[in-house]
């Protein structure tokens, strides 16, 4: 390992162990029960933290939701990706968009040839045809 590298341990995790870090980096004027997203218990929802010396320093949630306007007719949202400010620029949240990313690119979690995942209107990815 160089001196310049960070360690991280990412994986899924509660819903509301999201709720924290969401408040202080997204919405710092919302209470902790107003962080949490509708589709925080859906069944196909994943969320991710990342953590560093064992706390947590970022996460994100996706969720299946078709985007609007899109021609692609299914859809994963990835929403309240938050880092905290001492991770920023290590890692931490490109290492949480892969495992949610990720988890839903698996042949049993695919239910279209296509999907698409986009985070505030933006498509980031879009996946290849099925298998």
């Amino acid at each position: 390992m160089t001196q310049n590298q960070t360690i991280f341990e990412v994986h899924t995790i509660a819903a509301e162990d999201t709720y924290v870090l969401r408040q202080s980096v997204l919405r710092p004027m919302q209470s902790l029960a107003e962080c949490a997203y509708p589709e925080d218990h859906e069944p196909e929802t994943l969320h991710a933290g990342c953590y560093r010396d064992g706390q947590l320093v970022g996460v994100g949630t996706i969720f299946r939701e078709k985007r609007e306007g899109s021609e692609t007719p299914d859809g994963w949202r990835v929403r309240g990706m938050a880092v905290s400010p001492e991770a920023r620029g290590s890692g931490c949240g490109g290492s949480v968009l892969v495992l949610v990313s990720g988890a839903k690119l698996t042949p049993s979690t695919r239910t279209t040839s296509q999907s698409s995942f986009w985070k505030s209107g933006r498509v980031i990815q879009v996946t290849s045809q099925a298998t």
